[in-house]
């Protein structure tokens, strides 16, 4: 499930940017995405259920398993790219410049957690985090121009 948000009126903090550098843009533009998806990962966090127990189960080799409650919670991650060529690529598309992601990677059970199978309702975690897009907005603008106005002071030190 992926939600893109397009943010207009920003073509005067993209000369601001550029202005201070493709290095010092990037990074500022990176930090500033990075904190502006928290309010988005801590609710996610907040929804996913452990339930404290080992168990071992047996896999299809005959091997036994320990697996370890919290592995969903530890795979929930904030992965920021920048897009320093300005290519079109499988990761980004026409115009993107940089891309934040909020979710959980590289675990295949994700999509019955979330929406339940085998009679099990799921947990619409990934779901309900998405209420947090208005608050991260606001602090992606704030953040960004903090740290424009903080890179602009250090570059005219």
């Amino acid at each position: 499930m992926t939600e893109a948000f397009k943010v207009d009126g920003l073509d005067e903090l993209e000369k601001n940017l550029q202005a201070l550098g493709a290095d010092l843009g990037s990074k500022t533009l990176r930090n500033a995405l990075r904190d502006a998806a928290k309010p988005i990962h801590q609710k996610m966090l907040s929804g996913i259920k452990d339930s404290g127990k080992t168990r071992t189960v047996k896999t299809r080799k005959g091997k036994r398993v320990t697996i370890q409650s919290g592995f969903l919670r530890s795979r929930t991650k904030i992965r920021t790219s920048i897009n320093k060529r300005g290519a079109v690529s499988r990761k980004f598309a026409k115009n993107n410049v940089a891309v934040v992601k909020v979710g959980v990677f590289r675990v295949p059970y994700v999509v019955h957690v979330e929406f339940g199978a085998n009679g099990r309702s799921g947990s619409k975690f990934i779901r309900r985090s998405t209420s947090e897009t208005p608050q991260a907005l606001s602090i992606f603008k704030k953040r960004l121009s903090e740290r424009i106005d903080k890179a602009a002071r250090r570059l005219n030190k």
